[in-house]
Parts: structure tokens; sequence; C-alpha cells
């Protein structure tokens, strides 16, 4: 796992890298926050109604979920929504894709937390507390090992089919955030 966690890394670190500045920039843009809202909303609705893969994770597969990571990078599409949603686009086995999004969250965090941590630049995005927040959140996905090998048989938004109403509030909040720009 660890090996695909490295795979993942890499182009989630190139995309966040090259884009920095763009992804910084839309990060207070309404419109693009809008806009990401609605792609979560649409990804996670296509998602729903795709079969349950029984696919292993192999080295392409973690190359093109890392690919998701790094696109969500974009302000308001989520991190989880897209590594699990490119997961199962590719037929990734559902325990073993949860499994790998936590986990290939952690790098991703603690080097975003990093390079802010490291920022210098005049006008650098510095944000207080930042880097606590990210070092508390790895910890926190550290503890969620303990149960994630239950989670997609206990998740009820995944059995009761209520991630429905998810994706409709996310098209809603997305909606209406265009609405009054």
């Amino acid at each position: 796992m660890l090996w695909f966690i490295i795979l993942g890394t890499i182009p989630t670190g190139i995309i966040g890298l090259v884009f920095r500045s763009f992804f910084e920039y839309l990060f207070y843009d309404p419109f693009s926050i809008a806009i990401g809202f609605i792609v979560t909303g649409a990804l996670i609705l296509i998602t729903s109604l795709l079969k349950i893969g029984h696919k292993n994770l192999g080295s392409i597969d973690a190359v093109l979920i890392g690919i998701g990571q790094g696109i969500s990078i974009f302000s308001s599409i989520s991190r989880s929504g897209t590594t699990i949603a490119a997961g199962m686009f590719v037929g990734i086995e559902r325990e073993q894709l949860v499994r790998y999004s936590f986990l290939l969250s952690i790098p991703a965090i603690l080097g975003a937390v990093t390079i802010d941590a490291l920022d210098t630049r005049p006008n650098g995005n510095k944000r207080h507390g930042f880097c606590e927040c990210g070092i508390l959140y790895c910890g926190y996905h550290h503890r969620c090992n303990c149960w994630l090998p239950v989670y997609p048989h206990t998740n009820p938004v995944s059995i009761t089919g209520q991630i429905l109403y998810f994706c409709v509030l996310l098209f809603a909040i997305g909606i209406v955030t265009l609405f009054f720009l």
C-alpha cells in the first residue's frame, strides 16, 4: 500500500505545485466555489450509479486516483469524493478504495502544510493555525484507521441511498451561490 500512496502522491504534488497560484486565486472566487460544489455533486451522483468494483488497486490506478486528488485542490471540490470517484471509475474494490483514499490524504495534507509553513513570498498566504490544523487532521486520519475496515458496510449514506440528498444539497448550494453573484 505504501508504494501506491507514493505513486498517488506524485501527481497530486505536481498539480499542487504547478498550479498553486491558480488554486489560491480560485479559493477566494465565489463563482469558482459555486462551480466546485456543482462538480462535486455531479461526481458523487455519477459514481452512485456505477457498479461496485472488484478489482485490486494497481500502479496505474494509484496514479489516476492521485490525479483526481490533485484536481480536488480546486476550491470546494471534495478530495475524498474525487479520489473515491476516480477509483470507482476504474473498478477498485470498495473497502480497499476507501482505505486508500484516507491514507492518500495524509501526505497531501502534510505537503500542503509544509509548503504553506515555508512560504517566503512577500505577501505569502500565511494562515494562522493552518499548520496545527493540518497536523491534527493527519492524526485524526490515523485514528480513523481503526474503523476503516467496516466503514463501507456501516455507512448509512451508502447503504440507504441518501447520497442523492447530499447531491441535491451540493447542487442547491452551487446554484444559490451563482444566483447571488
